[in-house]
């Protein structure tokens, strides 16, 4: 069922699957997905009902966001959240003079995700929208039924006007300093006892919405432990997959995500679909790729994760994606990597400057300085592993593998 602005239905699944899609967003635009959970007056009751990059899980009411879509088990809303909103921002829209005019169209999809069958969709075109972000549906309680409503509202400033509506408390992530406390007045007499100083004033935290986008070969940004250990170092790379339609794909190229690795105490290898070289997460090397994605039809591209509370037996990971089968057009992919780490900001690298001629680009190099995460955008185009071993000094013997 296509939807238009406006138009409302009632759900009859309990379990859904709602991802908003932008099949023809040109290079160079990026876009945000956010949820908020929302009481009766229209504002979340506290900050973890924000649901977005930084803030992807919230299993105790039923609601995850992974794979650029957002799972939600209605039975598990709570009876005081009355509004779940769907929400999409054009990412530093406005430093970067972007809206979604260039985005062209959008597409909300509800699927069932207990029979995977689409309840609803959502298409709307945005040529001539201003706005750096867009309400775009609603599903919402009343009268005892859950019921979805499409929206499609354009919202001018992008996300952070946009949480700060619902109530979200936007921050740095960090405490801030607590206002000066004035000290009391004592009339100093004999045999009196002055009063206890003030309590410490301790402000909440509030939420991080802060990317950093490594722009430049050789950019960098080193990420120091907000705890004992780091958490786990979620590498996502996503690109475009032959979609001829919004819901049709045509054959697209096999985009493979790997890394090679050195560990502390000399271990060096490759983790990688090609040769069935997975990884492990809990046992060396503490790097583990998800199951490839050999249809090119995952809307969340593949995903590479090392597991933080390891990050002091790791002393380098390089991160790559090479061509497996088809024509190398690294332009077409239009393809990104997102990386996300517990308390710091969401980084990005894009495979830029292409280079069509060679089926493999060296992307970014993790390296472990005095425990903090040093990250280096690469995007070094070579012709296969051997080129990019002998590129950055990895020193292993290579032979022709399979899937």
């Amino acid at each position: 069922m296509n939807l238009t602005s406006g138009q409302n239905i009632a759900l009859t699944a309990t379990a859904l699957k709602v991802a908003l899609l932008t099949p023809n967003k040109p290079t160079g635009v990026m876009t945000d997905s956010s949820l908020f959970l929302l009481q009766s007056n229209d504002k979340i009751k506290n900050d973890d009902d924000f649901v977005f990059f930084n803030n992807p899980y919230r299993h105790d009411v039923g609601v995850s966001f992974t794979n650029e879509a957002f799972e939600i088990q209605l039975q598990k809303i709570p009876a005081d959240i009355t509004k779940i909103v769907f929400a999409l921002t054009i990412t530093d829209g406005i430093n970067r003079k972007q809206a979604f005019a260039d985005v062209n169209d959008v597409e909300m999809v509800l699927t069932d995700s207990n029979s995977q069958q689409i309840i609803a969709t959502f298409p709307l075109k945005t040529a001539g929208m201003n706005e750096t972000a867009l309400i775009m549906g609603e599903v919402y309680f009343r009268n005892g039924q859950w019921k979805f409503r499409a929206l499609g509202k354009g919202f001018v400033g992008g996300l952070q006007p946009l949480a700060e509506l619902y109530g979200v408390d936007i921050g740095e992530g960090e405490s801030t300093s607590p206002p000066p406390v004035a000290e009391p007045k004592i009339e100093v007499k004999p045999q009196v006892t002055p009063p206890p100083p003030p309590a410490e004033i301790k402000s909440a935290p509030s939420v991080n919405l802060s990317k950093v986008t490594l722009t430049k070969k050789g950019d960098g940004i080193s990420l120091e432990k907000k705890s004992k250990e780091h958490g786990q170092i979620l590498i996502n790379l996503n690109w475009t997959q032959g979609k001829k339609s919004l819901f049709g794909f045509s054959k697209a190229v096999d985009l493979d995500l790997g890394c090679l690795f050195e560990l502390k105490d000399g271990r060096k290898m490759c983790v990688q679909a090609l040769g069935n070289a997975f990884g492990s997460l809990n046992s060396p090397p503490y790097i583990a790729l998800d199951a490839d994605d050999r249809t090119g039809q995952s809307e969340g591209g593949e995903n590479l994760r090392i597991n933080g509370k390891y990050w002091d037996q790791i002393e380098r990971v390089l991160v790559y994606a090479f061509i497996y089968e088809g024509v190398p057009n690294w332009a077409a992919a239009n393809a990104t990597i997102k990386i996300k780490t517990p308390d710091q900001p969401v980084i990005i690298i894009d495979l830029d400057s292409h280079d069509n001629s060679k089926g493999m680009c060296a992307i970014a190099l993790f390296e472990n300085v005095n425990e903090a995460i040093k990250i280096t955008k690469l995007v070094d185009y070579k012709n296969g592993h051997q080129e990019v071993d002998r590129a950055y000094g990895w020193g292993m013997q290579w032979q022709t593998g399979h899937k």
